[in-house]
């Protein structure tokens, strides 16, 4: 996250996922999720929907992102 982040975006670690329902009140809001490579970005996908989030996307890994980031 320091070394680059899509604008805007929220870092929540993996191993802070089960504090979602504090951070993320709106269970039907579109979360796009990415990570270094993608693949904790899948599993936070897939904690997020057992926990009743409708809308999550994982959008893969920042190395793939080609868009302006922030620091």
């Amino acid at each position: 996250y320091r070394d680059g982040h899509v604008p805007g975006a929220v870092n929540v670690p993996l191993e802070s996922l089960q504090d979602a329902p504090r951070l993320l009140t709106d269970k039907k809001a579109q979360l796009c999720l990415y990570c270094a490579s993608g693949a904790r970005s899948a599993m936070a996908a897939g904690m997020l929907r057992r926990m009743g989030y409708e809308n999550c996307v994982n959008v893969g890994g920042i190395y793939n992102y080609s868009g302006d980031l922030e620091y």
